[in-house]
């Protein structure tokens, strides 16, 4: 997993370090750790070094991932994260969203447009439809 947000890039660390340039070739052996990189504005390239993720998603200023134990944590200009256990991960301009175990969609971060106001699926989808991926943009939000 990748990711581009408006200054950085970030991605999860597969196999050996080759002269200080992360290997990215070997997917097979991906440990989880964060490497990210870029213009530094509110530590949105200082990704936790504790923490391992399967999923990582760059927003304008910040950095969201999700661990191996399916939770959501962010880091940079959206510092903390959200509760509950978690599939999926996106993140826009200044907002991220990701799509519970359950089939929820939660934010955090700006809602100014309402994007981060997800739907909510006992009224948007049929009867026992659930969301099972999101993807966020600079002010907005779509759920499949």
């Amino acid at each position: 997993s990748f990711c581009c947000g408006s200054h950085h890039t970030c991605a999860l660390r597969g196999g050996e370090l080759v002269s200080g340039t992360p290997d990215f070739t070997n997917s097979g052996d991906v440990d989880g750790l964060s490497l990210c990189w870029g213009r530094e504005y509110v530590q949105q390239t200082d990704a936790p070094d504790d923490e391992r993720f399967v999923q990582v998603s760059c927003g304008g200023t910040f950095t969201c991932g999700l661990t191996f134990d399916e939770q959501v944590r962010c880091w940079g200009g959206i510092g903390g994260g959200l509760r509950g256990r978690f599939v999926q991960v996106s993140s826009g301009i200044d907002h991220a969203c990701a799509v519970s175990l359950l089939g929820h969609v939660s934010c955090i971060g700006r809602n100014s447009r309402g994007e981060s106001s997800p739907p909510d699926p006992e009224t948007t989808l049929g009867d026992g439809e659930r969301f099972v991926q999101v993807s966020a943009g600079k002010a907005h939000l779509c759920a499949l």
